[in-house]
């Protein structure tokens, strides 16, 4: 999880947005499967800001799907 954080402040450093949207959309999905329910939802709620934030439909459908 560290390296998906890691690529996704990377990605955004170098206007990478999408590659960063996709790099948070793994490490909300291993976060779900991986740790406490209150960290999965915490972290499922910045993923899904993040898409409503761009008016990303697919991205914000792709956000709810990774919500616990």
């Amino acid at each position: 999880m560290t390296m998906l954080a890691q690529a996704k402040h990377e990605f955004r450093a170098h206007d990478a947005y999408g590659e960063a949207w996709i790099a948070e959309l793994f490490l909300t999905l291993a976060t779900v499967f991986l740790t406490d329910r209150d960290t999965a939802f915490r972290q499922a709620a910045r993923l899904l800001a993040t898409a409503q934030a761009a008016d990303a439909q697919w991205a914000i459908s792709s956000a709810l799907w990774a919500t616990p």
